[in-house]
């Protein structure tokens, strides 16, 4: 018999980096008291200086190199799915070099024409470069795969990669030298980031159109199933009952978080037998993104976090339900309960300061969750 896995292993992850945060030092002591302790910069009334000596925004170069790094990727998904499609469930080939210079290094001829530009070259070869036009160096897409994966598991930061690589060469006797033949100190930091972050953006981009193509034959199957349904229902006779059930589905994405809730085919069922589907909210006040660190080029279009026009408009609908009188229902559990179960959690409390919030512009993170878990 085959050992279980472990539970660590069994959980879900979310591919694409951007996704794991780190929960910041809370400004109360581990008895869970209401008396507070002084943390270095979460003061209750932090200050942030006036003239920090380092850029909150992006400058102009950092804006054209995402320009150019956004316009490029779009143009290579082709000639990855091409190098995966021929490498999938192969043993990885040694490149073939045109001219031999030693016997320590191998010199390779890159062939560009207007079919192909050299980065697209590069990837249909299985390299991804380090920058949007004219790369000094290129990175295996393999290792880059490999590191997202690793990403996924343990969150290991790219500069331990990049110190690794400089390591690792320098034990077998290379080093990395300028024009003046000094050793340069991170020879891999800036390229290998460039590399994992933006091969992370085009494997979005990968599985987004793969999601698209399997979205549309989900809708064709959908509308051959909905026509077969009324087709059979005109020829059964119909039987009474207390509710009629009407046909529908729920957004793809919810589909694929937890199907057990989400994959039904009929809605309608009163509360009485149980509903359709059961989901609960969950906030967290960790999340938080202070003020004072600035902000970066979108890189990352969320899957998972609603628009904030479209939650103000769950907001307007919610407070124009209040102003109606309300309806006449049969308490079933005492309000004196429900009133405590509220109580007991923090995050239902919109009146409790949890912390000075005066420095950050993102204040926490609210979550949709069903009843497995799993949304």
């Amino acid at each position: 018999m085959a050992p279980a896995r472990s539970a660590h292993g069994n959980q879900p992850t979310s591919t694409g980096l951007g996704h794991h945060f780190v929960s910041p030092k809370k400004a109360r002591n581990a008895k869970k008291t209401q008396s507070l302790v002084h943390v270095p910069g979460i003061g209750p009334k932090s200050v942030v200086p006036e003239d920090t000596g380092r850029r909150l925004l992006p400058d102009k170069m950092a804006n054209n190199l995402y320009s150019a790094w956004k316009a490029l990727i779009p143009t290579l998904v082709d000639a990855h799915l091409k190098y995966s499609a021929r490498t999938h469930g192969h043993p990885l080939t040694e490149p073939h070099p045109v001219i031999s210079a030693c016997a320590s290094f191998n010199n390779i001829d890159v062939l560009a024409c207007k079919c192909s530009t050299l980065v697209q070259v590069l990837i249909h070869h299985g390299l991804f470069p380090t920058a949007p036009s004219q790369p000094r160096m290129a990175v295996s897409v393999d290792l880059l795969a490999f590191y997202r994966a690793l990403f996924e598991r343990s969150c290991d930061a790219v500069h331990a990669l990049a110190s690794a690589l400089k390591t690792h060469y320098s034990r077998r006797g290379f080093q990395m030298t300028n024009t003046d033949g000094q050793v340069i100190q991170e020879p891999f930091r800036r390229g290998l980031g460039q590399a994992v972050q933006w091969y992370d953006i085009l494997q979005t981009q990968v599985e987004r159109q793969t999601e698209a193509t399997v979205q549309i034959c989900r809708e064709r199957v959908y509308e051959v199933q909905r026509s077969q349904c009324k087709e059979g229902a005109s020829i059964l006779t119909p039987t009474p009952s207390k509710t009629s059930l009407l046909q529908g589905k729920c957004a793809s994405i919810l589909m694929q978080r937890c199907p057990a809730c989400f994959g039904g085919a009929l809605f309608g069922r009163p509360l009485s037998d149980g509903g359709d589907i059961h989901v609960a909210t969950d906030g967290n006040f960790h999340h938080r993104h202070r003020r004072s660190a600035g902000d970066c080029p979108l890189f990352y279009e969320p899957s998972y976090f609603l628009p904030k026009t479209q939650v103000d408009e769950v907001g307007r609908r919610i407070v124009s339900k209040r102003k109606r009188a309300p309806k006449i229902r049969t308490r079933v559990v005492p309000d004196e309960a429900i009133d405590q179960c509220e109580h007991s959690y923090e995050a239902a409390d919109g009146k409790k300061q949890k912390a000075a919030m005066d420095s950050f512009d993102d204040m926490g993170v609210m979550a949709l969750i069903c009843r497995h878990v799993s949304s």
